[in-house]
């Protein structure tokens, strides 16, 4: 799979990405929420 094309720092830094973007999407929900409130 992704694991034997990618070496493991390649690896570390995409798995990084998402989830940086996963926290920041639920950063932007949370403050969405509060502005509405």
């Amino acid at each position: 799979g992704l694991n034997v094309s990618l070496t493991p720092s390649r690896a570390n830094g995409f798995y990084n990405i998402l989830s940086m973007m996963k926290n920041k999407a639920v950063a932007c929900e949370l403050n969405d929420r509060s502005e509405t409130n």
